[in-house]
């Protein structure tokens, strides 16, 4: 029998801290770009308000074209990750950190090389056609010198990146876009141990678990054409990487009620429901990931549909699947994934910032009424509402918003929003202005410091929105100390004191209790039998849970 996989080895002090309290990252991305449709998102979605939209309407096929075909697939990942596995059964750090630096590279370089190719070969590209073209000298060129001035060594890139906070404005340039598609060209796995790399060394706390959420957008945005890898494959890979990191690792699938519609009506062969299930019993996947603003309610869609029959008339939509019943075959495609999540102690995780969506009337389907609605009809449904409303946390919109949320938490038994959580990814403000975050954070645990078992200090949870974070360069690796510096001074203050160890609790505590991974609990229980099955010792995850105190709920 081999020797069990040991997630780097617990003794390598470089991403392992026995010491320290119990840390789980509840919201990371790791995704390529062969698992999202590249050119529907980067037309419809990233560049929908910019003036880059022309520019990038021109480049998006190229970008797609390019990265699906140089992108690691699942079967070039899962190659990697079996020489990995060698490694991490011998517990030869060395020779794993050397093979993700090559495969870094590798996957820069072939990125790189391909966006200055296709960059040569477009004639609207052209320095002429920047000089003269109709989208002006300035648009193109911004697109055209990003992609020219690309360093060879990915360290160099990232160092030139700066301090660009480009994920927290609405508006996206060229400086988005290029290093977007850049961070899609990289091997999930390397990008788990980069993470890894950059936060789990802290004195005073050290991630022993990144929650991974996945995404799917193919019906919302892309007419239905299935990603370069499918969605199987993705839930595989991350099955895979969950056990080459002994645990380090879990993942959110992706759900689309869109896609579980066509399915039914056999314009689609997948059913995601069904992919979700077989990922939580396969693949130690702990959760299913919504995606709201692409268009579709967490509930009441029907009603949606009522009051505006031409909601979903899109030019981006496919017409076969915009029926006059579209309503209320979405609320019952996320009634049987709610059931089922019920049923099962499976948590939803569901991005709630109003951002990222395709049109201004998709993005506010991330707003806590529409939340209200479905904890209102499905009691037990365990929910995260990540990014807390808003990512812009020292603003007076981010308070509203997030207290909205806050107000569809309760403590009784069997009542709506029993289990419902927030968290905090993407406060950037953390790294520039943690002050002001400490204070909006202070103000809204003090408004909620009654409510007892549903106080935010038992219902926030750490996040960060890895890989968005990257863009912010070296300073990003800064997110979890800050948030240390936040929490400590936040335990510290005597108007909170009756709030338990609400450092622990926001680190880790609430975060287990909204995954259930406590002792016996239901999604404890398949993990240890995930485990045994891939020969993976029990993780430095779950001994530190078993020595915290009790479960709070």
């Amino acid at each position: 029998m081999r020797r069990p996989l040991d997630g780097r080895c617990f003794a390598d002090p470089s991403v392992s801290n026995p010491a320290a309290p119990l840390a789980i990252d509840m919201h990371v991305h790791v995704f390529n770009a062969t698992d999202i449709p590249v050119k529907a998102f980067l037309e419809n979605v990233m560049a929908k308000d910019s003036k880059y939209k022309r520019a990038v309407e021109l480049i998006a096929p190229i970008l797609e074209r390019i990265g699906w075909d140089t992108a690691p697939t699942a079967k070039a990942e899962l190659e990697r990750l079996a020489l990995a596995e060698q490694s991490i059964a011998r517990c030869e750090t060395e020779g794993l950190k050397a093979q993700i630096a090559q495969d870094r590279q590798a996957a820069y370089k072939a990125g790189r090389d391909s966006l200055i190719s296709a960059l040569n070969a477009t004639p609207e590209f052209a320095p002429a056609a920047r000089r003269n073209g109709k989208l002006g000298y300035s648009i193109r060129n911004a697109i055209a010198s990003e992609i020219e001035d690309l360093p060879e060594d990915v360290l160099d890139y990232r160092k030139r990146l700066g301090r660009r906070q480009i994920y927290a404005q609405r508006e996206i340039g060229a400086q988005g876009a290029i290093a977007f598609i850049l961070q899609c060209f990289q091997y999930r796995y390397v990008n788990v141990f980069d993470y890894l790399d950059g936060y789990s060394g802290n004195a005073e706390r050290s991630i022993d678990l990144m929650v991974c959420h996945m995404v799917d957008y193919d019906w919302p945005i892309a007419m239905g054409r299935q990603t370069a890898t499918s969605f199987r494959d993705q839930n595989e890979v991350m099955g895979r990487i969950s056990a080459l990191t002994g645990g380090r690792v879990h993942s959110f699938a992706a759900f689309d009620p869109f896609k579980e519609v066509a399915f039914a009506k056999g314009l689609s062969r997948t059913s995601p429901l069904e992919l979700l299930k077989e990922a939580v019993a396969r693949h130690g996947c702990v959760g299913a990931k919504l995606y709201p603003p692409m268009g579709f309610a967490p509930y009441g869609n029907a009603k949606l549909q009522a009051d505006n029959p031409k909601f979903w008339a899109q030019k981006w939509f496919r017409a076969d699947l915009d029926t006059p019943d579209l309503g209320k075959r979405l609320d019952e495609a996320l009634a049987k994934l709610y059931g089922w999540c019920v049923e099962q102690g499976v948590p939803v995780m569901a991005h709630t910032n109003v951002s990222l969506g395709p049109a201004g009337q998709f993005e506010e389907l991330a707003t806590a009424p529409y939340w209200g609605k479905a904890l209102e009809k499905f009691k037990g449904l365990r929910v995260s509402f990540g990014h807390f409303g808003d990512t812009d946390i020292v603003g007076d919109r981010w308070f509203r918003r997030a207290e909205a949320y806050a107000n569809l938490m309760h403590q009784e038994a069997g009542a709506p929003g029993e289990f419902a959580y927030a968290d905090s990814a993407y406060f950037a403000e953390s790294l520039s202005a943690p002050n002001n975050v400490r204070e909006r954070l202070r103000e809204l645990l003090l408004s909620t410091k009654t409510k007892g078992k549903a106080a935010l200090a038992k219902r926030l949870m750490y996040g960060t929105d890895w890989e968005m974070l990257t863009i912010l360069s070296d300073p990003y690796f800064e997110y979890l100390s800050k948030f240390v510096e936040i929490f400590d001074e936040l335990a510290a203050d005597p108007a909170l004191s009756d709030q338990g160890k609400i450092a622990d609790q926001f680190f880790g505590l609430n975060a287990a209790t909204l995954l259930g991974l406590h002792r016996n609990e239901k999604t404890r229980l398949r993990l240890e039998s995930f485990y045994a099955r891939k020969g993976v010792r029990l993780p430095l995850w779950m001994h530190k849970l078993d020595q915290a105190e009790p479960k709070s709920a």
